[in-house]
């Protein structure tokens, strides 16, 4: 396992600027199912049956590149609900309904998790930036309450950037995203080459305004630009034979030598090239498949998932609930798959509980529409 290379962010699409929302259901499940493999990813190594269960530790242990994907699918997202939009009222209002969606969501969970190591391992809030966990400004994964919320600090970086963009008309906005994804490219292939040392694997490598999770949210953004130019009249076959032949290519430099990336900078042609091509298959599909409702449920809640995941292990790994599944069996299995089912119930009343009510009424009292 490689503790600085696990999570994603899965922060839910909001409402479609268009008649036709079937069309975002496929990333919807997407971002669905890369939730559900970081939890995966998490589950196994805490269990400590990776042993027991080889193949199974052997899928997992790639879960981290569930990140990669959420990356871009925010990038995509964040242009598709905008591009239509400029000035200095859209950008209030797009700053408002992307901070309601990420702060009410999280400071629940937040004070969950903190009470609960309050009591039962007061020890792992040692250590801990707890301004920096509370107001997601600290990007070392290690050094926050939930771990997993580095790639939140991301999520407003991306949201606060994008506001800027919105300043600017669509011409200019393209402009800068193109030029910027460049530039983020350039430095980081100029780190990796020439300034190693400066890289220490963790989070917030790249200097974090340099990100090389940056690159891959201004591809997700260009290739929205292109979903909504009907891909240039390129047939839909085609496209979607390159997107798999894309997620494939990227797939096999991630996993077929065997070794976790050392840094960042090394998924970009790696997970970053697979998860770029999963969304454009899934656009260029557009309604030629129709997702079952609940893989869209399953990305609906999947923001609850990937915050309220790494508290339910602790507490599973604090109650000697883990202790319970040594060893390997089909009962040890039947424990695990019902301990991942059950993360999933958990986290989904969450959303209906607390994450959706809470968004919907700072909508309200906002006067944002939904």
């Amino acid at each position: 396992m490689h503790p600085r290379q696990s999570d994603p962010d899965p922060m839910r699409p909001l409402a479609v600027e268009t008649a036709d929302l079937s069309r975002l259901d496929g990333l919807q499940a997407l971002r669905g199912f890369a939730a559900a493999y970081v939890f995966l990813f998490h589950l196994i190594p805490a269990a400590g049956l990776g042993r027991a269960f080889p193949a199974l530790g052997e899928v997992a242990r790639w879960g981290f590149a569930g990140v990669d994907l959420f990356f871009v699918l925010s990038g995509f997202v964040m242009w598709h609900t905008t591009h239509e939009k400029a000035g200095s009222i859209a950008a209030r209002r797009f700053l408002l309904k992307r901070f309601a969606r990420i702060y009410l969501g999280y400071w629940p969970m937040l004070a969950v998790t903190g009470t609960i190591f309050l009591l039962l391992a007061p020890e792992a809030l040692q250590g801990k930036n707890l301004v920096g966990s509370l107001l997601l400004l600290e990007p070392d994964d290690l050094r926050l309450v939930i771990s997993v919320a580095w790639s939140l600090t991301y999520e407003l970086y991306f949201y606060l950037l994008f506001t800027s963009l919105l300043l600017f008309g669509r011409t200019t906005r393209l402009l800068l995203i193109g030029f910027g994804l460049l530039a983020v490219v350039a430095f980081n292939l100029w780190l990796l080459n020439c300034c190693p040392e400066r890289l220490s694997g963790g989070t917030a490598e790249g200097y974090f305004f340099f990100s090389p999770f940056v690159a891959e949210f201004l591809a997700g953004s260009l290739l929205a630009v292109a979903w909504r130019a009907e891909y240039f009249g390129i047939e839909r076959r085609r496209l979607a034979a390159m997107g798999i032949a894309l997620a494939c290519l990227g797939t096999w430099f991630g996993v077929g030598g065997g070794e976790l990336p050392a840094h960042q900078v090394q998924r970009l042609g790696s997970f970053g090239l697979a998860a770029l091509g999963l969304v454009l298959t899934v656009t260029a599909l557009k309604n030629w498949v129709v997702w079952p409702r609940w893989t869209v449920a399953l990305g609906d809640q999947s923001y609850s998932l990937y915050l309220g995941h790494p508290v339910l292990l602790s507490v599973a790994t604090l109650t000697g609930l883990f202790a319970s599944l040594q060893g390997g069996g089909r009962g040890v299995l039947l424990g695990l798959i019902a301990l991942f089912l059950a993360g999933i119930l958990i986290t989904f009343l969450y959303y209906r509980a607390i994450e959706r009510p809470l968004y919907r009424w700072a909508c309200d009292i906002l006067k944002l529409e939904d």
